[in-house]
């Protein structure tokens, strides 16, 4: 499967489903809805918000938005950790 070029890789993630380990499969139309937010928000991220008053990017987003990334990821760690072992393997 070749990565995409873009970083949405929700899609991906969901045409390839049978070809991924099955701990993944509960969580994998989280897993695409969260890299499509993350894929929208991230100019804003980067660059501000131009047409706002304010175009700084840590005005944009609040500690709770940070948090709930920050958890989502805790959760897929682990999950990535064991897919690159067993690609190792």
């Amino acid at each position: 499967m070749d990565p995409p070029k873009r970083h949405d890789v929700g899609e991906v993630l969901l045409a390839h489903r049978d070809r991924l380990p099955e701990e993944w499969h509960p969580i994998l139309d989280q897993v695409a809805r969260e890299s499509k937010r993350l894929f929208e928000e991230r100019g804003l991220a980067f660059y501000g918000d131009e047409g706002a008053e304010s175009t700084d990017s840590g005005e944009l987003f609040d500690r709770t938005e940070a948090e709930e990334v920050i958890s989502f990821l805790d959760r897929l760690l682990p999950l990535y950790d064991q897919l690159v072992r067993r690609q190792v393997e």
